[in-house]
Order: structure tokens, then sequence, then C-alpha cells
């Protein structure tokens, strides 16, 4: 919710050290999320635990992908704020860690759709997909806005592209 606030506040142009604070706080409780997951990795499992773990629906690697699509659209938000309060480098910096990691996230949905599409009903798939695109073309279009206020008009464009081919048309501020 820390990050939801924060988002909104950017959005608005309203209270943005708040919004700083917030989405400040929002991408390290992400962090501490992962970290405590490379902890667990990293126990001495009993052999007991590592024969349960599969029947258990203990997947490492679902588990580690469902907490960078946590942390991404964090590192969006406070890059974001950064871009609204005038700090083009540092919004780059976070926009840059978001747009790379959520497009090998998307990488790997696009494999595991294919799997997916032979599901009885397939519609859940796609919506989820779909939900997911729209989000990679919201950090994708806040990177191509601070590429451009820096002057990175290669960039700026590959990022209005890679919108384009998210979701069919091209970003402004009705996608969030």
């Amino acid at each position: 919710s820390l990050n939801n606030v924060a988002y909104f506040k950017a959005v608005g142009n309203i209270e943005l050290s708040a919004a700083l604070e917030q989405s400040d706080e929002a991408v390290r409780s992400a962090l501490e999320v992962i970290k405590q997951n490379k902890l667990a990795d990293e126990a001495d499992l009993s052999a007991l635990e590592r024969f349960f773990q599969p029947f258990l629906d203990v997947d490492n690697r679902i588990r580690d992908n469902e907490a960078k699509r946590d942390l991404y659209p964090r590192l969006d938000t406070r890059g974001f704020v950064h871009f609204q309060m005038g700090n083009y480098q540092r919004a780059l910096a976070d926009l840059e860690t978001a747009a790379n990691g959520y497009s090998k996230l998307l990488d790997e949905r696009d494999k595991d759709v294919k799997l997916e599409r032979a599901y009885p009903d397939p519609r859940r798939s796609e919506i989820k997909t779909a939900r997911e695109r729209k989000g990679a073309a919201i950090i994708f279009y806040h990177r191509a806005l601070a590429h451009e206020k820096l002057g990175h008009t290669a960039a700026a464009a590959a990022d209005s592209k890679r919108v384009r081919e998210l979701i069919g048309r091209d970003g402004d501020e009705t996608l969030f």
C-alpha cells in the first residue's frame, strides 16, 4: 500500500518528499523479502524437508519471480517520484533496473503462457499476460520520459517503441 500511495502522489505531483520516503520504504520491504528468500535457499534443509518441498508447493523459481515481480514496480514508483522531483539521473537508475528486470520476467512469462494455453480455459492466462504487459509498458514509458529529459533521444525512442510493442499504442499519461 505504501507503493500505491507513493505512486498516486507522484502521478498527482503532490507531496513528493513524502512519496519518496514511502517509495523508499516499499523498495526496502521488497528487497528484504528477496534477502529472506535467499537465506531460506541457503539454509541447510534436512533430507525430509527437501523430499516434501515439491509437495508443499514451494517452488523457489516461482517464489523468487514473485518477489522480483513486487520489486520492479516499486523501483518504477521510486524512479517516477525522482522524475517528478527533477532528479532525472536518480530516476533513470531505478527505471533501468526495473525495466531490465521486468523484461526478463516477461520473457519467462511468455514461455509459461505457451504451457497455459493448453489449459481448458486460457482466458485467465491471457488476462494475466495483458496486465503484466501493461505494467511493463508503464515502466518503459517512465524510462522513456527520463531518457528524454536527459537528452538520450535514441534510448527514449527505443523505449517508446517497446511500449507500442507491448500494448499496441503509444505511451501517455493515460497508462496510469
